[in-house]
């Protein structure tokens, strides 16, 4: 029995670390790509080797400071799923966790984006574009929708804390109002 990825897609379905990181070799030697498998490949090993060190999971999805975007490629089957916990006051990233259901290009993307979202804001956040983490992970050409994906999953995730955060000022609202008429 070969060794296999921790549960990266948390749907029981875990990738034998030998596809991913054979992916990443036959993207090298096929496409004559040795500094970018290079790099791909030594991601994906990190990730495979300390997924928690990399913000592999979830959190609560009952706390009200977290906050979930999802994005899926039905042409390649890759889906990414984002959990961002935020300080509600300073609407700054405190932690990232993610799970994703794909190649090898796919989980990099989703372990960058962990690293470039910490301890940003909201605002800082929006910034953060697909070709930013293509070209931290050097991804080639072929990859480029995995990038693509990750920024969608941040994008969602900062469209599901602005409903959030909306539907928190109108409760507030709606309590003070309350409270001013029982005088």
């Amino acid at each position: 029995e070969t060794g296999s990825a921790p549960d990266i897609a948390g749907k029981g379905i875990a990738y034998p670390i030998a596809t991913i990181l054979s992916f990443a070799m036959a993207l090298r030697y096929s496409l004559d790509l040795d500094k970018e498998a290079e790099a791909l490949e030594k991601a994906v090993q990190d990730v495979l080797n300390n997924p928690a060190k990399h913000g592999v999971g979830r959190f609560d999805p009952n706390d009200p400071n977290v906050v979930t975007g999802m994005t899926g490629a039905p042409a390649c089957g890759d889906v990414m799923k984002l959990d961002l916990k935020l300080n509600p006051d300073t609407e700054v990233i405190e932690d990232v966790k993610f799970k994703t259901y794909g190649c090898g290009s796919a989980i990099a993307s989703s372990t960058m984006f962990v690293d470039m979202l910490k301890g940003k804001t909201i605002e800082e956040a929006k910034l953060i574009k697909d070709r930013d983490i293509a070209e931290a992970l050097q991804l080639p050409p072929i990859k480029l929708h995995c990038s693509v994906l990750a920024e969608d999953s941040i994008k969602k995730a900062i469209e599901n804390w602005e409903e959030k955060s909306e539907h928190r000022k109108h409760n507030q609202y709606d309590s003070s109002s309350d409270e001013v008429g029982q005088d």
